[in-house]
């Protein structure tokens, strides 16, 4: 989601904290997720939806099927949207 890598680079120099320092750093984590969180909800979930909208119904079942077996936490997602 963070194609600008200087504007990332330049957010994280603001932060105080050495580049050395980064990798480990709960702090860097944090921002950068906040980061990638915010160029998210500012269309970046617009090309996720174009590619759902690209696919057909049979493709799409067996596209989400994959990508559920590899990450748990979209499948924990979804599970707690069905019960709700």
């Amino acid at each position: 989601m963070l194609s600008d890598i200087n504007a990332v680079r330049d957010a994280l120099e603001s932060t105080g904290i050495s580049a050395y320092e980064w990798n480990d750093n709960p702090s860097i984590r944090s921002k950068i997720s906040d980061m990638a969180t915010a160029e998210y909800n500012a269309g970046g979930s617009d090309k996720v939806v174009k590619i759902i909208e690209s696919k057909d119904d049979t493709e799409l079942k067996q596209w989400l099927t994959t990508i559920v077996r590899k990450d748990m936490g979209l499948g924990m997602k979804i599970i707690i949207n069905e019960e709700e």
